[in-house]
């Protein structure tokens, strides 16, 4: 595996900064449906969204506290808003908890889970049914 530059890891680094700065400000409403892990910059990408789907038993986790990693700028601020409770961002963010899709949903980090036969076919229809909504003709 080729190892980046310092140069080239703090270019990866502000274009995933500047992607989730994009998603944040999209004038209609973005899903995200996780199957699988999302981990680090994943599940700060996927918290990003304005709705957060799963498709079968995908974790979440924020493990850059535990890496000695500094969140990207920005993040936490992402977390912090798509996360209700206080003791859940403790949690993922400090503490570095694997969430499950099942305590995900628990905890109101997420919005819906479903098996992966189905997982398709609920977003799609939710995506419809968003399809008017704000700058999205």
């Amino acid at each position: 595996m080729q190892k980046l530059t310092v140069e080239e890891q703090a270019h990866t680094l502000q274009e995933f900064v500047n992607l989730i700065g994009r998603v944040t400000v999209l004038p209609f409403p973005t899903l995200c449906l996780v199957r699988g892990g999302a981990a680090a910059g994943g599940c700060i990408f996927a918290v990003a969204h304005d709705n957060l789907y799963v498709a079968g038993k995908a974790t979440f986790s924020a493990k850059e506290h535990a890496l000695g990693i500094p969140f990207p700028p920005g993040a936490l601020s992402v977390l912090r808003k798509r996360i209700a409770y206080p003791s859940v961002f403790r949690n993922l963010v400090i503490e570095c908890m694997d969430y499950s899709a099942e305590e995900a949903l628990k905890a109101k980090l997420i919005d819906g889970v479903w098996s992966e036969q189905e997982a398709f076919e609920k977003v799609t229809d939710i995506a419809l049914s968003l399809s008017d909504f704000g700058d999205n003709k």
